[in-house]
């Protein structure tokens, strides 16, 4: 008997290679992007704590300017109150035929 030579046909692309290469393209790309978040995240933590300075550094300044020109009267004392008597309400007043 003759042996018969199996000829095996095979893609004229290897798909797994492809496959593979598109894996490890996305892999870079999603690694490059968390790297770029990462260091976007680190700016903007800087830019915050500088925005924390600068706001603390506004409040202080209103403070030592309130208290330079600090009133004299209490704000809340009973003084500042402006008391109006019963008698200047109409509808308080009884109705006369």
């Amino acid at each position: 008997m003759k042996k018969r030579k199996i000829n095996a046909k095979s893609p004229p692309f290897n798909f797994l290679y492809f496959l593979d290469f598109f894996l490890i393209i996305s892999i870079l790309v999603l690694l490059f992007f968390l790297i770029k978040e990462r260091i976007y995240l680190e700016q903007n933590k800087i830019l915050l704590s500088k925005y924390r300075i600068y706001l603390s550094e506004i409040f202080l300044k209103k403070s030592e300017i309130y208290q330079k020109n600090k009133p004299e009267a209490n704000p809340s004392s009973s003084t500042n109150f402006i008391y109006i008597t019963p008698q200047n309400f109409s509808y308080l007043e009884t109705y006369k035929r």
